[in-house]
């Protein structure tokens, strides 16, 4: 690998400079890639891109950017993508900045301002060598500055068709699964955090398995048929909407309970969230499918109680009374109305307590 100092200005940068879906973001007489396969989604907005502006026109330096140029010659940006896009942008009078206290785009900045911003010398850092050596690049000075997270790292692993089509379906600011499905998933589509749950939900967890199993399919239709599927059975058996909803593990509740068609009933719901037993309501939701108590996070006995208790009875577990009572339970199960209350406490051993049924 090599590296070579340029000295770039920002008219040289944003020479032919397009960005678009179907073109991709492409500057400097159209020459360099600013966002390949492995880059990030553009996220910087409002103050973030100001800032950028405000640093050129102060004439203070910014942070040096690190361009890649493979064994073919093709240049494409390795560190700086959010900042190459604000300049661009701008001085394509895509957005505005405040400065001396009024509101300016490009065009309407003085001619002189305009000069020295289009004159302004940027330092880059040319990186020479293999793919896999670039990736090292990449994955490298991102560790030295803003860490990627697991699946942009992934991403830059398994660069293909099939990753292409999944960003348009679950990476974009507006694709489909963000305009969708939103309100019931947790993060952002921008940080790949759709594109990761839905990978988890429908191959086990296993993330790396299926993005190298289908990195050169032809189009991600079948992720995105999955996370439909999904959806429309949540939507069926949760007809109204509730906040707490969101970032629920629905990928694998439908994995499993996709049998279950009866949608349950807000009155359902609202049983549970008035009942003062249970402490966990977002747990409401898988346990109405699952029926599995332990997701409410019942209410505990507590210390008290048991210290009286062990005082009044022993320690001795109170079913085969020979085992050392370590679990407090419940004589009548919450499921059959009892409540978390001194005259329905029993100890239990570990055993005991695990085989005990609530039928």
């Amino acid at each position: 690998m090599t590296n070579t100092k340029l000295d770039i200005t920002v008219r040289e940068l944003t020479r032919d400079y397009i960005n678009n879906d179907n073109e991709g973001v492409r500057a400097y007489n159209n020459q360099l890639d600013v966002r390949p396969p492995y880059q990030r989604e553009y996220k910087y907005e409002g103050k973030a891109q100001e800032m950028v502006i405000d640093t050129i026109l102060k004439g203070m330096p910014l942070q040096q950017m690190y361009w890649a140029k493979d064994e073919e010659g093709n240049l494409s940006v390795l560190d700086g993508q959010q900042r190459t896009i604000s300049i661009c942008d701008f001085t394509k009078s895509k957005f505005s900045i405040t400065w001396n206290e009024d509101t300016h785009y490009f065009h309407s900045l003085p001619t002189d301002l305009q000069e020295l911003i289009n004159n302004y010398e940027i330092e880059i850092n040319l990186v020479e060598g293999t793919q896999t050596e670039l990736l090292k690049w990449f994955e490298r000075i991102n560790i030295a500055g803003v860490a990627l997270k697991d699946q942009e790292l992934k991403n830059a692993m398994y660069v293909g068709t099939w990753l292409h089509s999944a960003k348009q379906y679950f990476s974009k600011r507006d694709c489909p699964v963000h305009l969708d499905y939103k309100d019931y998933l947790k993060g952002s589509a921008i940080d790949q955090d759709y594109l990761e749950q839905a990978i988890k939900w429908i191959n086990k967890g296993d993330i790396t398995e299926y993005m190298a199993k289908h990195q050169h399919d032809k189009d991600a239709q079948p992720l995105y048929d999955y996370i439909e599927r999904v959806f429309t059975w949540v939507k069926h058996i949760f007809p109204t909407y509730h906040k707490d909803m969101k970032g629920q593990d629905w990928g694998n509740l439908y994995n499993e309970y996709s049998h279950i068609t009866t949608p349950f009933t807000d009155e359902q719901l609202n049983t549970l969230r008035v009942d003062e037993e249970v402490t966990k309501h977002r747990g409401i939701y898988p346990y109405l499918v699952t029926g599995d108590p332990k997701t409410l996070s019942l209410r505990a006995f507590s210390k008290r109680d048991i210290t009286k208790y062990t005082a009044e009875h022993g320690t001795k577990c109170n079913i085969c009374k020979e085992e050392e009572a370590t679990q407090a339970d419940h004589i009548e199960p919450w499921s059959r109305g009892g409540a978390t209350i001194y005259d329905n406490l029993q100890m239990l051993c570990r055993k005991c307590n695990g085989t005990k049924s609530d039928n």
